[in-house]
């Protein structure tokens, strides 16, 4: 392609791409042509010299851009996250400074309200204790006068059951008598009033009434003894029966109580007179029967309530000695309540104390601890501070200079994989030497493969697995994790072959190691076995032309199909695992890949270099002859990267402690073991 085709091509595949200016816009489109055209050059250069062929095709350009867009946005992405994080670790030191002159001032204000606060604590007990004493003594003078009261009260219940006893049994005759007297019926009680002569029998029952009732008899003539005057009732009994519910109700509401001894004495001879038995009296009248029932229950309860009285007395004397004593206990438990409400108060303002004691203890503890950890994190963090502050400048001027960087790196990832350490170190210089011609931002100090890319840990971790530690073989790593194509490896001496059978070894297994010589149908089924299960798969043996087999997944063809990704290999439809891994590695030392093979992956130059044979001869020899000190240089490369890795993983969590609050900062222990456990990693 032409000059102003390659440039129409960058500006077309870059427009969505941010830069900091038009200028560098403009100066990035025309590095792309030059890295391109440089390329070029060298490639002709390199078969003269080394009768090597490289191939740079509008492909290889279009791979340029597309790298390029992925590793800057990474990279802006990356330096952006480790600025923001850094930035934001210091931002929360200084407040946890600020925090902590706060927190030593709260520390002085509290002491002397704790202080108070244990003296009224201790106040509250001494009158809770004096004030539990009174009750006590007031509890037990409540219990005796409650004993007292009981007592009084069991004796005048005896005294009133005694004679309620006495009493219940007078009470039916009489309940009776009334109960027969409420039958009597108006009627009844007019034919017994108009009876002129009654009969002698009913005489002397009304006789009787008129006595409870203290009526004053008529004197008549005897009448066995016409000289002597009898007392005679039959006038007056008239007049009681005169209205005969009147009469009723005078029988059923007479005061029982009331009888007077004389009344009672006069009543007497009725009541033995035995001509007025009840079943004589029944004969005579049937209306004088159930008056004389009351007459003789009225009789009877007279004398049942005589003999009673005393017991009323003394229930009554009994009474009122139980008053007394239930009035004295009544005092007593209101007065042991008053103390016992006041010990409620009390012990109530008591926890209320406490608790407030116990809160402010616990404030000073706390402060005191978070004292304790803020000296240690923020001494500790003296030197990260400083270190962090340099690493946000850098950070920032690595970010204003990133476009440079981006610019060489993607172009190694691009185009150099093939080329020998010394090409590959020439072209970097000029592009180095263009970009600082025409003003593009660059950190010159890391602006070539490694110095963009590289990620230490994970280098430390390939050299682990046998990955030489040459810097052509790191930028072959770096390679092989960073572009968009499938790796072909010219490894005649089969260093990478054996790196990558290491680090995948997991994944390959025992059917994940093919070689380009093996039958197509076991190819097939090792393709469709990796692409499904997102498996490594490592192709050796590669000659100068690929299996057609393997062009949908170096073209990596792939296509949705009901919201997965697909792709087709063969007659068969699979479904497409991003963590299937290809790898291709070829024996020959100088293999020719036409232009249609090298577009179609990432041709790596992995033949020894001087240094890499010096340091393998000198592994073989010290292996030979001090295996104990080719043991020992092992171990150490794996405790190094693992040190490597466990610092790297240390600083990340220091910075995301950072950026919590500072209060929580300052709670957070894990910071201080943190800290401890990175500077005893730096110590080893």
């Amino acid at each position: 392609w032409p000059y102003e085709a390659l440039k129409s091509v960058a500006r077309d595949k870059n427009v969505e791409t941010e830069f900091e200016s038009d200028e560098i816009r403009e100066a990035t489109y025309e590095m792309f042509v030059f890295i391109h055209q440089s390329v070029e050059r060298k490639a002709k250069l390199y078969l003269e010299q080394h009768r090597r062929h490289c191939y740079v095709t509008p492909t290889s350009y279009l791979e340029l851009l597309g790298i390029f867009q992925s590793i800057l946005k990474d990279k802006v992405g990356t330096l952006q996250k480790g600025v923001r994080r850094l930035d934001g670790g210091l931002k929360k030191i200084d407040d946890a400074e600020k925090l902590v002159d706060v927190l030593k001032l709260e520390l002085a204000e509290a002491m002397p309200v704790l202080v108070k606060t244990q003296e009224e604590v201790s106040e509250f007990m001494v009158k809770i204790s004096a004030d539990k004493e009174e009750a006590e003594v007031i509890a037990q003078e409540a219990g005796v006068a409650e004993k007292d009261a009981m007592q009084k009260k069991s004796s005048a219940e005896g005294i009133a059951s005694k004679a309620q006893g006495k009493l219940d049994k007078a009470l039916p005759a009489l309940y009776a008598a009334l109960e027969n007297v409420d039958k009597l019926s108006k009627k009844d009680i007019d034919e017994m009033k108009a009876l002129n002569n009654p009969p002698v029998r009913v005489k002397k029952v009304m006789a009787a009434v008129c006595i409870y009732q203290k009526e004053k008899p008529t004197k008549v003539p005897d009448p066995d003894n016409p000289k002597k005057k009898i007392d005679d009732y039959w006038k007056q009994s008239q007049g009681l029966l005169r209205d005969s519910k009147a009469f009723i109700g005078m029988l059923k509401g007479y005061d029982k109580d009331a009888t007077e001894e004389a009344i009672i004495a006069k009543v007497a001879p009725f009541v033995e007179d035995e001509d007025l038995e009840d079943e004589k009296v029944r004969s005579t009248s049937a209306v004088a029967y159930p008056i004389m029932l009351w007459v003789r229950a009225m009789y009877d309860y007279h004398f049942v309530s005589k003999e009673v009285e005393p017991l009323r007395q003394e229930a009554a004397s009994a009474q009122a000695t139980l008053d007394v004593a239930m009035g004295s206990l009544a005092a007593a438990q209101a007065k042991l309540k008053g103390v016992q409400d006041r010990l409620a108060l009390l012990e109530a303002q008591y926890k209320e104390s406490v608790d407030k004691k116990n809160n402010l203890e616990a404030d000073v503890e706390n402060t005191n601890l978070k004292l304790v950890r803020a000296d240690k994190l923020l001494g500790g963090l003296g030197g990260e501070r400083s270190k962090w502050k340099d690493t946000v400048a850098e950070l920032k001027v690595l970010k204003e200079k990133i476009v440079g960087n981006v610019l060489v790196a993607s172009g190694g990832v691009a185009y150099l994989g093939v080329f020998t350490a010394l090409f590959r170190k020439d072209l970097i210089k000029e592009w180095q030497a263009k970009l600082e011609e025409i003003n593009v931002p660059t950190h010159f100090a890391t602006a070539n493969v490694r110095g963009t890319l590289e990620d230490p840990v994970k280098v430390r971790q390939w050299q682990i697995y046998g990955l030489p530690s040459d810097n052509l073989s790191v930028e072959n790593g770096i390679m092989i994790d960073k572009a968009r194509r499938w790796p072909l490896c010219i490894d005649p001496q089969r260093q990478a072959n054996k790196w990558i059978r290491r680090m995948e070894a997991e994944g390959l297994g025992n059917d994940g190691v093919l070689k380009a010589s093996d039958p197509a149908s076991k190819m097939t089924r090792a393709l469709e076995t990796g692409v499904r299960f997102g498996r490594p798969l490592l192709l050796e043996n590669v000659m100068e032309s690929l299996d057609p087999s393997l062009e949908p997944i170096l073209l990596q063809q792939t296509f949705k199909q009901g919201g997965t990704d697909m792709i087709k290999l063969g007659d068969s439809v699979i479904a497409y695992d991003h963590n299937f891994k290809l790898y291709m590695t070829t024996n020959l030392r100088n293999p020719h890949y036409t232009p249609e093979v090298a577009v179609k992956v990432s041709l790596l130059n992995f033949m020894i270099t001087p240094d890499g044979l010096e340091e393998q001869l000198l592994g073989a020899l010290v292996e030979t002859e001090r295996p104990d000190c080719e043991q020992k240089k092992n171990e150490l490369v794996v405790n190094n990267a693992r040190m490597q890795k466990e610092l790297k993983e240390i600083e990340d969590n220091l910075s995301l402690i950072h950026i919590s609050e500072p209060t929580r900062l300052l709670s957070i222990s894990y910071a201080v073991f943190c800290l401890k456990k990175k500077k005893k990693a730096l110590s080893v």
